[in-house]
């Protein structure tokens, strides 16, 4: 494929960290599973999703489609990607790139929000809009790669 992904041996390690986490996670049995509840705000064009991460909890969210703003309120988490681990203390806003999916531990209580560009305001199509259901369905990403590696 000529736009193929090309990432280091350490970074597919990584990767795969993440997803044999999240499988840990969702073998759990149910009474162990902690599903914080979400909030979802609209604006013309943009739909914001935010999340009250209790201190202790582990989640691993899903792979986006696109770039989007991310905005921690406040609080301290890791954050492992397929980059490594980040520790990040809010408040703090950042830009995730095409492809993100983290694996995040909260040190402390924290409230994250993701900020996505969209028309939609169904969140089954916001969904389907932003979040891709393997790497190889991320519209962006094969080039930002190749840009990464080129510079």
């Amino acid at each position: 494929m000529e736009n193929a992904i090309k990432l280091s041996d350490e970074q597919v390690s990584n990767r795969k960290k993440i997803h044999v986490l999240q499988d840990t996670l969702e073998s759990f049995d149910e009474e162990l599973k902690t599903d914080p509840p979400l909030k979802h705000y609209f604006a013309p064009g943009m739909y914001a999703r935010e999340i009250i991460l209790p201190e202790g909890v582990v989640v691993v969210g899903k792979i986006h489609k696109h770039a989007h703003l991310n905005i921690i309120s406040y609080g301290h988490v890791l954050v492992s990607t397929y980059e490594g681990f980040n520790e990040f203390i809010g408040p703090l806003t950042f830009t995730s790139a095409p492809g993100a999916k983290r694996a995040v531990y909260a040190l402390k209580e924290t409230m994250w929000t993701t900020i996505h560009l969209t028309e939609k305001t169904d969140l089954e199509e916001i969904e389907e809009e932003i979040i891709a259901k393997s790497y190889d369905d991320v519209p962006l990403l094969q080039a930002q790669e190749i840009k990464r590696i080129e510079s």
